[in-house]
């Protein structure tokens, strides 16, 4: 069995198999823009909806997570035993709020 034999059968049974679809790449190759223009027509109403949707719930989902980090906020500002005297209480005569319930005075 000769070694050059194989390998030339080999090369001219993947040269014959790239030929073929060369010739068929070539011959549907005029259809390929009109057909991707028509799928994106086709499926553009089924995908529309699904992104509308996602902004929606982008933007409620940002306003929530807003909100919710603006509570946070001032209820570290309500807790914090440091904070400064409003003026109705500096007109009332305290100077400083007063500790917060759950801790101890020092």
């Amino acid at each position: 069995m000769d070694s050059a034999g194989s390998h030339t059968g080999w090369f001219s049974g993947i040269a014959a198999a790239a030929t073929g679809l060369g010739v068929v790449t070539f011959a549907f190759f005029p259809f390929a823009l009109p057909l991707l223009v028509l799928t994106v027509a086709a499926t553009l109403p089924l995908v529309l909806p699904l992104v509308v949707l996602g902004a929606v719930a982008a933007i409620l989902t940002g306003t929530w997570r807003g909100v919710r980090a603006a509570g946070r906020r001032a209820r570290r500002l309500w807790a914090s035993p440091n904070r400064p005297a409003t003026p109705a209480r500096h007109l009332v005569g305290s100077a400083t709020w007063p500790t917060h319930p759950r801790r101890r005075p020092t």
